[in-house]
């Protein structure tokens, strides 16, 4: 029997051991990369803006249905009664016509083409809204992520100023029950450590905060299990600002969605200007009209009852009231306005460049000012501990040392995540997707 058991059990501790590793690849903390890829799938911003660009591709080919021919069959069946003798049929009758229709817009001098111009061009302006879109869900989840990279690190700080000043106090009680220090020294070092406790908890408050704002800049429930691996935070700050105004001018979706608008207005005003001019038509039907007295209609559809025509048709405009006129000039009005926005747009966005590109140099700088800092704080707490471990120190050099310590620690915690987002900022400004 043991063996049988034995053999049993393998299996099953083996098929655990598989859920447990599957499980935990689930769990695995996520890099930025894939915050992002989740957030670019998931988001239902980008989702409904996606909707706007299906609805203009089917407007586009509403708009080119013009181009093809129309046709269409009709049927009908008639019982009437007709008292005069000078009708084909009098007294009471039955009509049966069955028809097919045919009608091609030959030419209408630029209506139908401005009008299916401009409908692709509002299909180029809506791919330009989704990828800004893009670009504001992209940049908000980076923002996010660094958020949680910055709460972690203060929460870090604060859990090494809570042991700072749990040492600091068991040395200030040793002291004390020596009688080498005043009581003074032990609750000094208690207050200290009280308000570490208070920052430590705050500190954990902001983590949990900032990964709940994660969350929702990657379009997840508020309960998803997520976790994240800040460890692969790294930031490249070599840029250029000339290239990056360059690439700015040539890959903001704001500058593509208003070029598409220009196109639009050009292809309105081509179609309101076709409203000066004829539009040719030609037509074709064909079918039978049969008619007979009442209850005699039962040889139907016959070849002496067939009709056709076919024939071109056009329609010069005279006075519409001054409708063409009016279109015409909204439509020139309408260039002109575009073209005063992308101007502004030029010039906003080549300062929006240029200030991501001095907030980022300026953010970089304190890093090397920020961990200079901190090396100089550290010195001066190892000297404040020294001397008081000696006998020779004060607790209120100990502990100032410990408070310029944690702020240095701060400062460098703040300045990377400056960086980290000055830079997303910038690659924003720019046009990286």
């Amino acid at each position: 029997m043991r063996p049988s058991v034995k053999f049993f059990f393998i299996p099953v501790l083996l098929a655990a051991l598989q859920a447990s590793q599957a499980f935990t690849q689930e769990r695995k903390p996520l890099t930025l990369e894939e915050c992002i890829d989740i957030a670019l799938k998931n988001h239902p911003s980008i989702r409904a803006v996606e909707s706007g660009v299906s609805v203009a591709g089917e407007q586009y080919l509403e708009a080119k249905s013009s181009y093809y021919p129309q046709v269409s069959a009709n049927g009908s069946y008639t019982r009437a009664e007709v008292k005069s003798q000078q009708t084909f049929v009098s007294g009471e009758s039955e009509t049966y016509s069955a028809t097919l229709n045919l009608n091609q817009k030959i030419y209408d001098f630029g209506r139908t083409g401005g009008t299916v111009d401009a409908a692709k061009s509002r299909v180029v302006q809506r791919g330009g809204e989704l990828s800004r879109t893009r670009q504001d869900v992209l940049f908000n989840v980076k923002d996010a992520y660094f958020g949680v990279f910055k709460a972690m690190g203060l929460m870090k700080v604060q859990e090494t100023s809570v042991a700072q000043a749990e040492s600091h106090l068991r040395q200030a009680k040793g002291f004390y029950e020596a009688g080498a220090k005043a009581k003074f020294d032990v609750t000094n070092a208690e207050v200290v450590l009280n308000e570490a406790n208070l920052s430590l908890i705050k500190a954990r408050n902001a983590f949990k905060t900032s990964l709940a704002l994660l969350k929702n800049r990657m379009g997840l429930e508020y309960n998803y299990p997520l976790e994240i691996d800040v460890a692969t935070v790294k930031v490249q700050a070599d840029v250029n600002l000339e290239e990056g105004m360059s690439d700015a001018l040539k890959k903001r979706p704001e500058i593509r969605s208003i070029d598409a608008a220009l196109s639009e207005a050009g292809a309105s005003l081509t179609a309101s200007k076709g409203g000066y001019y004829p539009n040719l038509t030609a037509s074709a039907s064909y079918g039978y009209y049969d008619q007979y007295p009442l209850g005699e209609g039962d040889d139907l559809f016959q070849e002496k009852n067939q009709r056709w025509n076919a024939g071109v048709s056009v329609n010069v405009p005279i006075f519409e009231g001054f409708l063409t006129n009016a279109k015409v000039s909204g439509a020139k009005a309408n260039i002109d306005s575009l073209n005063a926005q992308k101007v502004e747009l030029s010039n906003n966005i080549t300062l929006e460049v240029t200030q991501a590109y001095l907030d980022l140099q300026d953010a970089e700088a304190m890093i090397s000012v920020a961990e200079s800092g901190l090396n100089k704080a550290k010195e001066n707490l190892d000297i404040a501990n020294g001397r008081y471990e000696a006998g020779v120190g004060t607790i209120i050099e100990v502990t100032d040392a410990q408070a310029s310590y944690i702020t240095a620690e701060t400062d460098l915690v703040n300045a990377r995540y400056d960086t980290a987002v000055a830079r997303a900022r910038f690659d924003r400004a720019v046009g990286v997707q």
